[in-house]
Parts: C-alpha cells; sequence; structure tokens
C-alpha cells in the first residue's frame, strides 16, 4: 500500500525543487540579459575608443603628441555652452548684421552665399 504522508512529502519536495528551478531559470534569464547590455556596452566603448585613436593619429600628424589623453567635443557645443552663447550677446546688447531676403528668393540668397557677395548673415524673412 502506497504512505500517503511519504508520497505528500515526496511531492511537495518536488514542486519545492521547481520552484526553485523557476527561480533559477528566471535569475538565468536576467544574467543573459544583462550579459548582452554589457556585450553591447562593451562593443560601444571599443568603437568609441578606436574612433578616438584614429583622431589622435591625425592630431599626431600635425605635430601634436597624445599622452593618455583624447580630444573630445561635437561640432555645436554642449547644451549649456550654446545657452551661453545666446545669452552673452543678448546680455551686451550685441545684435548680428543681417542681410534679409524675402521668403520668395531663397535660391538667389544661396547663390549670392556661395559666390560671397553676401556681406552678412543670409536671413529669409518669412513675412516678407
Amino acid at each position: 500500500m502506497i504512505d500517503v504522508v511519504q508520497t505528500r512529502d515526496t511531492f511537495d519536495r518536488a514542486i519545492a525543487q521547481d520552484h526553485e528551478a523557476v527561480h533559477l531559470r528566471q535569475q538565468l534569464e536576467v544574467l543573459r540579459h544583462e550579459t548582452g547590455v554589457a556585450r553591447e556596452d562593451l562593443l560601444s566603448l571599443r568603437a568609441r575608443h578606436q574612433a578616438e585613436a584614429a583622431d589622435v593619429e591625425r592630431l599626431e600628424g600635425f605635430g601634436l603628441t597624445a599622452v593618455l589623453a583624447a580630444v573630445r567635443g561635437t561640432r555645436t557645443g554642449t547644451a549649456p555652452d550654446n545657452e551661453d552663447n545666446v545669452r552673452f550677446p543678448a546680455r551686451h546688447g550685441i545684435r548680428s548684421y543681417n542681410e534679409v531676403v524675402p521668403h520668395g528668393q531663397p535660391p538667389q540668397a544661396y547663390e549670392r552665399m556661395l559666390a560671397g557677395d553676401a556681406r552678412f548673415r543670409m536671413v529669409l524673412d518669412a513675412h516678407a
């Protein structure tokens, strides 16, 4: 005859082991995801450092030497830099010289700019 208590204990142990297995599978999935993210970060860092190394080689061609340093930046500057660049002229009353062109003549303004005939900044006036 089957011992009900022993069968119940065996069943409970099997369920507990199954819950542990589910928990371990979940942890394994998290680790796999984190490993994938870390790998992508590593590849991104490697690409950035390769690009910086190319920049350093170009700088060395100009007689500059790199000693554990890299030249970094953006072509337009950071957001705070841009904000400062806008605030400075406003604070000091500095205004640009603009050559205003009616909105219907952008090709002519562009041609003047390319030809070097524009004396000041070319601005298209949307209301003219």
